[in-house]
């Protein structure tokens, strides 16, 4: 998993307020949370387990 959001990194459309209206980033940002998620679960898992 990515440590960071990279997206906007170099990116020639950015704005002031750019994440709550750039969908690349919304998209990107989503992933990332949904990553997240997973890894958090699977580790609640594996602590069950034990």
């Amino acid at each position: 998993m990515k440590s960071t959001i990279s997206c906007c990194m170099n990116c020639q459309e950015r704005h002031l307020a750019c994440h709550d209206t750039c969908e690349k980033y919304l998209k990107a940002r989503q992933e990332y949370q949904e990553q997240k998620h997973k890894i958090i679960e699977n580790a609640r898992k594996d602590n069950l387990a034990d």
